[in-house]
């Protein structure tokens, strides 16, 4: 996870979720892990109770730091709330219209991370201590093409 602390969205990602979630019928907007309807999207900081997420924001700038990358896959912000075990269960893939709200939230999700505007939350790497020639990675999807740049990272020397 190399989103923001506590899976919450950035300001970025944030404003497109609600757009979202603003065409929802309430049906969609069930959460089966708190088992209530939630009509504007609670954007929780799950680091507080239970960890869930915790520094998941300093993971990749310490990873870059530290190590070189021979597979970096960026992937997944805008859509996670809509797959995720709190709401994806509320769509149903047989259904014409939960496939296709689900593809225009994937889609602009990929076009808003290949622009570099909103940084994926996910990531699949192979790291090593030895310097990589070539990254593999999709597209230009690089991990320094999807640190979110909000502020000098200085960390303790034992980093």
């Amino acid at each position: 996870m190399i989103g923001r602390n506590g899976h919450q969205r950035w300001p970025e990602a944030l404003k497109f979720v609600n757009q979202f979630w603003d065409e929802l019928p309430d049906k969609y907007k069930y959460n089966h892990g708190m088992k209530c309807v939630e009509k504007k999207f609670p954007n929780s900081d799950c680091s507080v109770q239970g960890f869930e997420g915790i520094r998941a924001q300093d993971i990749l700038p310490l990873l870059t730091r530290r190590f070189h990358f021979e597979l970096f896959i960026g992937f997944g912000n805008i859509i996670d709330i809509f797959v995720d075990r709190a709401y994806g269960h509320n769509f149903d893939p047989a259904n014409q219209w939960d496939r296709s709200f689900i593809d225009r939230v994937h889609a602009l999700d990929q076009t808003e991370i290949e622009s570099g505007r909103v940084k994926p939350t996910h990531m699949l790497a192979a790291l090593t201590k030895r310097q990589v020639s070539n990254t593999k990675m999709h597209k230009h999807l690089s991990p320094e093409f999807c640190l979110r740049r909000t502020r000098r990272w200085t960390f303790p020397g034992s980093y």
